[in-house]
């Protein structure tokens, strides 16, 4: 997603706005299990 054109813009749209360089934070789901987040197609 970061590599997209529309991404790209925002980033350099919003870049003089942010008080703080922006952070990746990973999350571990507790509920449902992995298997309930996927697509049911």
């Amino acid at each position: 997603h970061k590599e997209t054109a529309h991404y790209l813009r925002w980033r350099d749209a919003v870049a003089s706005m942010m008080a703080e360089q922006r952070t990746s934070v990973k999350f571990r789901n507790i509920f449902p299990l992995e298997e309930g987040w996927k697509s049911a197609h």
